[in-house]
């Protein structure tokens, strides 16, 4: 039985020896793995729309309150697709919290239900001169919002 135990001892060898490569490989990458775009957002829609203005970008403001779980679902899901992250390159985007910024939120109708509004999530598309261009209201995942944004995009006068 001697070849039978050879035989054992070599396959538990070349498992650790996988396993422990494998251990190195996941630690090396790890490490060089780039981080995850995310949108880049503002707080201040006045700043947002005079750089609207300069680069002839629309604005892209979505209205949330850090107790809303659709804005939630909305921000770990939508906001964070490779895709949407990559598309908001064509928009100046501002997010507003609906309970620490009311007056700009009551301005739109965007605040939440309880305060009046419409309810959130809700994001307001404006053209770089601040023209409403469209107002969506609730949650969206990834793929519909891109159809939002691309309806946005060819809005937009050239």
């Amino acid at each position: 039985m001697p070849g039978k135990a050879n035989a054992r001892s070599m396959v538990l060898a070349v498992l650790l020896a996988c396993g422990f490569f494998q251990c190195q490989t996941r630690t090396q990458t790890e490490g060089n793995t780039p981080a995850a775009k995310t949108v880049a957002w503002r707080t201040d829609l006045a700043t947002a729309q005079a750089s609207a203005m300069s680069t002839r970008k629309p604005v892209m403001t979505v209205f949330t309150a850090a107790w809303c779980p659709w804005c939630k679902r909305m921000q770990d899901s939508t906001f964070i697709d490779p895709r949407v992250v990559e598309k908001t390159a064509a928009f100046v985007t501002v997010k507003i919290d609906v309970d620490s910024q009311k007056t700009v939120a009551d301005r739109f109708n965007a605040n939440a239900r309880k305060h009046g509004g419409m309810g959130i999530p809700n994001t307001l598309f404006l053209s770089p001169n601040g023209v409403i261009l469209k107002h969506a209201v609730g949650y969206y995942d990834a793929k519909t919002f891109l159809v939002l944004m691309d309806s946005v995009l060819t809005a937009l006068p050239r």
